[in-house]
Formats: structure tokens, C-alpha cells, sequence
């Protein structure tokens, strides 16, 4: 939920930097801050194995995974042999432990209308 329409509500909000997703879930469990704005995955993973219990207030609609990006400088055949070889992961039995290990189920092909939410929510919030 932005945090404009959260300061609507007449809820207070104050910012914490907590490093990255794991960090902020670390603040969370210490209680050092009430609530936090995380990704489920990252939240199910984190609360499985921290034997923790956090309670969902609010599942926005769901997003893609963070994008696969190359710089522009990179040469389309490397950039393809890196697509096909992450597609690819979830039918390879050499990469099952690492998708196992990182309870993923894989890449899937993105197009650019699959991030039209997150830009959605950039909009939102002003930026």
C-alpha cells in the first residue's frame, strides 16, 4: 500500500532503512519496527527459517521477480546463451539443488507489459 494512502488513513509512517528485505524482516522479528513492506517469498523463506510468525495485513496484487538485465555493451549471443541457460534451469538436473536451495521454481520469459503494475505502483506514489 503507498505510503501516501497509508498517511490518508491517519497511519504514522516512519521510514527505516533495514539494508535489504532480510534485514528489514531482522527489524521486524527484534520488533524494532511494527511493520515492514517485504516480498512474500522472501517473507515465507525468512519466517520458515527463523521459526517466526508474521501476520499479512495487506498482499498487493502480484509482480514478477526482479528482471534479468544486461548492459547494453554485452553481445546479443552472450545475452541469449545467458536467457536460454536461465530458462533452461528448471528442466536441467545439474541446477535442481540450486533452485531447491533457493526454493525457486526457475526463470520464466518476461515481456515488458508484465512490469505494467510496477510502474503502476511507481505512479502512485509520484515517482
Amino acid at each position: 500500500m503507498p505510503v501516501v494512502a497509508l498517511k490518508r488513513a491517519g497511519v504514522r509512517v516512519e521510514e527505516v532503512f533495514g539494508g535489504n528485505q532480510e534485514g528489514t524482516l531482522a527489524q521486524l522479528k527484534a520488533k524494532r519496527v511494527e511493520a515492514a513492506a517485504v516480498n512474500s517469498r522472501f517473507l515465507a523463506q525468512y519466517a520458515e527459517r527463523e521459526r517466526v510468525q508474521f501476520r499479512e495485513i495487506y498482499v498487493s496484487e502480484g509482480f514478477p521477480d526482479l528482471a534479468v538485465i544486461a548492459h547494453p555493451r554485452v553481445p546479443a549471443a552472450t545475452v541469449e546463451r545467458v536467457r536460454r541457460a536461465l530458462l533452461g534451469m528448471s528442466s536441467d538436473p545439474n541446477a535442481a539443488s540450486v533452485l531447491t536451495t533457493a526454493k525457486s521454481k526457475g526463470f520464466e520469459p518476461a515481456g515488458d507489459r508484465d512490469y505494467d503494475g510496477v510502474r503502476r505502483v511507481y505512479r502512485l506514489i509520484g515517482q
